[in-house]
């Protein structure tokens, strides 16, 4: 997802680094939803 938001960066040419912040928070957040959701089926 870092890679993604590195990617949005450069092809849009935005200065900041919001884009792989907010790429990396989604990641963040899949990757809780599905150690989550594997949780409570055992």
């Amino acid at each position: 997802m870092v890679s993604l938001g590195e990617w949005v960066r450069e092809k849009w040419e935005i200065i900041s680094n919001w884009p792989t912040l907010v790429a990396s928070f989604t990641g963040l957040v899949v990757v809780v939803y599905m150690i989550n959701k594997q949780g409570k089926r055992y």
